[in-house]
This record gives structure tokens, sequence and C-alpha cells, in this order.
């Protein structure tokens, strides 16, 4: 690898520096840049001084642990930390370019990335262009911060803070720099000013991913970004990506982020968020944006162990109180689904079982639990698969509510999770999907995944259900649930209990997919189980371009109801089939479970 001279670093760095004063990307002593100058020694940019006015003799020498090697009267700039950092994650970087550029800094005050595949030059260059969570100027969260883009991108928005680009070089630092203002200027005249902005699709994405290849750019997202759903034309937007490939939950390792499919935007856009900030956690689970028992449960636990790592406290109480408080306001979110408080029970327990122990440990220990939390869930949906297989056969048609497929979990679903593994064995099956008012989980959700997995799906209005029972198309009804109790009475969403009372009348068995993670031992009967209910906006206002009812008239918006026992023929677990009286048959199947499972079963 080559280097510049001490002389040609310092000359350059005096240059960019000027451009930057020159482009008014700084003001007064802002920014700061720094150029290696062999494998472990850089030049950088000193503090207190006008980037367009420093001299030679200005410039600070350091080696790579941070010792200054040569200086004048002025010390190394605040931030040099963070570029410290940037080398140390990623040796291939030459040069590192940070400044406050006007149209760049908007957009890392406003939280918004430079994710929008519209220009091709800067998607090629840069990427996309994430925001870091905010951390204080100069403090050590800043390279923290930093550090877990430095490998895969080319550019950073600082929150609230400025921009951050480097490269192999000096310039092409600095051209990152220039090419991220311009591509922001351009962002926020179509996005804000135009309104529009025609995206590229996935396939004119994935062109420029193998441009970056034979440029041997660093990819910068873009690659993640072609699986995206992108273009903005309804013939190319619908199913141009596998959503079936993607994990509904997951915790994103290096951007230490809860990654999930953000599904108040489907079926029209794939969208993925990568929540870091608890506040966003919690709003992602109230909104919807991630749903379903099994899913929130994941989500949660992801969430909770993301609240632990941003805990500095040296004493293990004050770690805990803190903890606490975290899980507490997840927990808050939705009250009806019992994998939330599961999910943050055993979480909680991580914590509870080794007082004693470093707290940093305890931050390990909760990422394993987390992940062990993910991946039984994938195995439990598959079980469950297995299980529901046995009740039909191909061709048969299956009606289903809301939505208790993949997109309820982090693979296969609970109620879908047979016509998955069915159709990864060559059946064919014709699903029903109810709409599901008032959210359309139905319509929005259970229909795409089916549709995604080539399945003969059908979208009907929840009260067509009579109808197509009559008719003889369903073989049998297969719906999820939030909460089971020990009775076998089954919370689900609003709606399911009038599909069962349809299916009792019709001679259709209707069968509730479980995971023993979702059944309470600890409740009796149905009437224990808390219904939430929801604003009256969802049902007068939501999907109508104007108001769909009176002002003034009183909404009921349950989000949930209870099927009683005696209407539902089996219930399908993980370890097997339970059939009537559940109050026996259920407690055979908490016999399966391993004896170091400890949640809301054993508090009966």
């Amino acid at each position: 690898m080559e280097y510049l001279s001490d002389n040609q670093a310092r000359e350059l760095i005096l240059e960019i520096g000027r451009r930057m004063y020159d482009k008014q990307y700084v003001a007064a002593n802002d920014g700061n840049i720094t150029c290696k100058t062999g494998p472990d020694t850089i030049w950088a940019t000193p503090t207190g001084v006008s980037k367009g006015f420093m001299k030679e003799e200005d410039l600070v020498k350091m080696s790579l642990d941070g010792k200054v090697l040569q200086q004048g009267k002025l010390a190394p700039s605040s931030e040099i930390k963070m570029h410290l950092r940037i080398y140390k994650e990623n040796p291939k970087i030459q040069a590192v370019c940070h400044a406050h550029p006007p149209y760049a800094t908007s957009f890392a005050i406003a939280g918004i990335s430079l994710d929008k595949a519209i220009y091709p030059e800067a998607l090629v260059n840069l990427g996309v262009v994430p925001v870091t969570k905010y951390e204080t100027p100069g403090s050590q969260g800043v390279p923290d911060s930093v550090a877990p883009y430095c490998k895969d991108y080319n550019a950073l928005l600082l929150a609230n803070h400025g921009a951050l680009t480097w490269g192999g070089s000096l310039m092409e630092a600095w051209f990152r720099l220039e090419a991220l203002e311009h591509y922001a200027m351009i962002f926020m005249n179509t996005e804000f000013v135009i309104g529009k902005a025609n995206a590229l699709n996935r396939g004119q994405i994935g062109e420029l991913v193998r441009i970056q290849e034979k440029l041997g750019i660093q990819g910068g997202g873009l690659s993640a970004l072609a699986h995206q759903n992108t273009a903005e034309k309804k013939d190319e937007n619908i199913l141009s990506i596998d959503v079936l490939s993607i994990d509904t939950v997951d915790l994103d390792e290096e951007r230490k982020a809860l990654k999930i499919i953000d599904q108040t935007k489907l079926p029209g856009k794939v969208e993925i968020l990568f929540l870091t900030r608890q506040e966003d956690i919690y709003q992602a689970i109230y909104l919807l944006k991630v749903r379903g028992a099994p899913a929130i449960g994941v989500a949660a636990a992801i969430g909770v162990y993301l609240a632990a790592l941003e805990i500095n406290e040296e004493s293990y109480d004050a770690f805990y109180r803190r903890f606490k408080k975290a899980k507490d306001r997840l927990a808050s979110s939705r009250p009806t689904a019992v994998n939330l408080f599961w999910a943050l029970d055993r979480m909680e327990k991580v914590v509870l079982d080794h007082k004693g122990e470093a707290n940093a440990k305890i931050k390990e220990l909760l990422h394993d639990e987390a992940i062990k939390i993910r991946d039984e869930d994938i195995q439990v949906c598959k079980s469950i698969g297995e299980h529901g297989l046995e009740l039909i056969k191909n061709g048969d048609g299956i009606l289903t509510h809301c939505n208790a497929g993949q997109l309820a979990t982090v693979r296969y679903g609970t109620a879908l999770a047979a016509v998955h593994l069915g159709r990864e064995r060559g059946m064919n099956f014709k699903v029903f999907c109810d709409e599901t008012r008032p959210l359309l989980q139905g319509a929005r959700l259970s229909a795409f995944e089916m549709v995604s997995a080539g399945v003969d799906t059908t979208v009907i209005c929840d009260n067509m259900a009579s109808m197509v029972m009559k008719n003889g198309w369903i073989n049998a009804c297969f719906v999820g649930c939030d909460r089971v109790a020990s009775n076998g009475d089954a919370a689900n969403k609003i709606g399911t209990s009038g599909v069962a009372i349809l299916a009792k009348h019709y001679g259709i068995p209707f069968y509730v997919c479980a995971p023993t993670s979702t059944i309470d031992m600890s409740i009796k009967e149905g009437k224990d189980i808390v219904i939430e209910e929801r604003k009256a906006e969802e049902v007068t206002e939501m999907w109508y371009k104007e108001r769909m009812a009176p002002v003034g008239v009183k909404v009921f918006n349950p989000a949930f109801d209870v099927t009683d026992h005696d209407l539902i023929t089996a219930i399908v677990t993980e370890f097997g089939i339970a059939r009537p009286p559940y109050s026996e048959s259920l407690k055979k199947i908490f016999k399966f479970l391993p004896r170091t499972t400890t949640n809301h079963h054993e508090h009966q």
C-alpha cells in the first residue's frame, strides 16, 4: 500500500481545508481532516483554527494509538478519537473528512438517512448514507457510534452534528464529502420541494452494485438496498422482493440495532428498519410496525438487550434499576400479547440470576439470551407447521384470519407454517384471507405473504366468511393467537371468535396454532385476559381519504376477542396437538417443556 509523504499529506490537508471553507462546509473552527502517511501514522488538523487559514506548522502528526509525534502550538482536533477509531475498524481507509455541509447536516439533524435509490452516481460512490445515533461531540460515544459502519459504508450522517466520509486516499474522502452534499441537496429537492422521485428498481440497483464491484468501491449498503422494494411503478413494485427470504425480526450485530420489516408499509413497500433508540423500539411495537405475538416477544428481547448496552452504571443495583425501567416501558406497549411479557421476564431473569458478576458479563449473557429466544422461535414455528400438516391434505381450502404467518414470527409463522412447509414439499392449497378489519392484516399481510409463496390466494371481507364456508370452499380454519388460557379459551385478533362460530355451524374444523410461550397456564379462562382497546381513528379514518363516520359517534375498537374453548377443534403447539378437554391436554403438552425453561407457565 502506497502512502503520501509527510509534505504531500500536509499540503493536501491544507488544500482540502481551503476547499471546505470556500464551499461553506465549515464555520469558525469546525471540521477536521486526517490522512495516513504510513501504516501507523497520520497527519491531523488541529483544534482552534479555521480550516481555510491553516498553516503547515499548525498540523499535528500522530500515531494510530493516539500519541502525538509532532505538533506546533495547537493540540489535535477534539474529534481525533473518531478518526483513530475509523482507522482501527478498517485498516484499508487512508483518509477521513468531517465537516458540516448545510444540506447533509440538515438531514443529520432531522435524523433522515440518505437511502433512496434515486441518484446513480451517488449510489455508486457513496452507497446508502445512514444516520448514527446521537452522541455528544468530542465524547467517547462518537467513535463508538461510528465504529459499526466503517467496514461496509463510505459516508455517515452524525445525528444532530454533521457529515463524515472516508476513502482510500484523501482526495477520495474529499470527493465523497462533496458528493454527499450534492446528493443531500438533490434528495431534499426531489423529496420535499418537488415531492416526487422516480426510484430505481431492483434490477437497476443490481447493475450499480456490479459497477461498484468492477471499480473496487466499498459497497456502502447498496447490495442490501437492491433487496428493498424501491420502485414507484405499481407493476414493478409488486413482489419485487422475496419477503420470505428476510427474517421478520433480527438483531443487527454491527449496527447494534433491532432489525425489522416495517409492516405498516406492506404490501406497497418492503422497508427494513434498524432501530437503536428505545423510544423507536417502543413505538415500533405499539404502532404495529412489528406485530404478531411471537415477533413482538423477540423484538422485546432484542430491544431490552440494546437498552442494557446503553447502561454505563458501575454498580449492579444501579444497572438493574435502569434495566427494569427499560423493561417495564417495553412491557407497556401491548398488554394482550403474552410473548411480550414472557420474553422480557426471561431477559430479566438473566440479570437477576447473575447478580455479583460484572455488568459487562451480564450484557453478554443478555445478548446470548436474546439470540436464543430468536432461534427458538424459528424452531418452534417449524415444529408447529409439521404438526399442522397432519391436519390437512394437498388441495385443501384453508381460511385464515389476521396474519399468523412468517410476518408474525421470525420465520415460518404459526397458523400459516403448515402452508409454507407444504409448499416446500410440492403441496398446493387454496388460502382464503379475511381482510381483518380495521387494520387489514389479512388483506395487507397474509395475502401478501401467501402470494409471495406462490399460493393460490383469495382475499375476502370479514363478513363473507359464511358464504365461502357454505359454498364448500373451506376444509379447515387456521388462526394464530396472542394468549391461550389454561381451559383452552384463546384471545386472537378481533373477529376470530365469529369465524369459529361459523366454522362450528358448518362443521369445519377450527384450529388455533399456539407456541407454548403463548399459552398462559396461570389464567383459568378467557375472561381473565386483558383485551387491548385501540384508537377510534383506526375505525373511522384509517384507509379512507375522508372520515367515514359522523363526528362525535362513539367507537368500540377492541384489538382482540376471545374464542371459547368449545369452539376450538384443536390447539397446535410445537410439542404436538392438544384436543379437548384442554385443561388436561395442555398440562400434558407442558410436560415436554425443558426443566430449565422459566416463564409465566411456572407461576400457576
